[in-house]
């Protein structure tokens, strides 16, 4: 028999999931205006705080819905990012990081932790050790939070995988990196 407090944070993860994917739809719905996305926002922010004060258990529950949809998937980053849990991102990455529909999640979930935090995890996916597709992440992260990714966006140019190219020649654009123009100029020829 499940315990109480496992079902409420069920509860608060599957209403965090579903309030991301409402407000994922919205953000591009002219419908919706500044104020609209702020109720949005806040009542996701009252769900992941419910989970952030949940911890490990919390954590363990939002990890294994990371396979329902995108909205589990930013669940499941935005509380690894949070709890500053490498092991539960990875479990994250492991599951979502090469469903391009689910990459969506982490980039979003990268984009909705605090700053100091991610910091800490673009760092690790910024590592020239770190295999391409989760290199791009760290540049999205890096993106998301207007810093600049550093000597890892000039090596994003160099890669063999399509989208860390691509979310290269975003960064340039996104951060004003007109030294990094003439990449982007041969990125578009090729």
């Amino acid at each position: 028999m499940p315990r109480l407090s496992d079902e409420i944070y069920a509860q608060h993860a599957d209403e965090a999931a579903f309030l991301f994917s409402q407000r994922d739809a919205a953000s591009a719905d002219v419908a919706y205006d500044l104020k609209s996305l702020e109720g949005l926002d806040g009542r996701l922010e009252a769900h992941l705080d419910g989970l952030r004060l949940g911890g490990s258990e919390a954590m363990e529950i939002a990890r294994i819905a990371v396979e329902d949809g995108v909205g589990e998937v930013f669940v499941a980053t935005t509380l690894a990012v949070d709890r500053s849990d490498a092991r539960s991102f990875a479990k994250v990455l492991d599951v979502a990081g090469a469903d391009p529909k689910l990459v969506r999640g982490i980039v979003n979930g990268l984009s909705w932790s605090a700053p100091d935090r991610v910091g800490k995890v673009a760092a690790a996916l910024l590592d020239p050790r770190c295999p391409e597709p989760l290199h791009g992440l760290g540049v999205a992260a890096c993106v998301a939070h207007g810093r600049d990714p550093g000597p890892a966006l000039d090596r994003a140019f160099g890669g063999r995988d399509a989208t860390l190219r691509a979310r290269a020649a975003h960064a340039v654009g996104a951060l004003g990196k007109v030294d990094l123009l003439p990449q982007v100029e041969r990125e578009l020829a090729s």
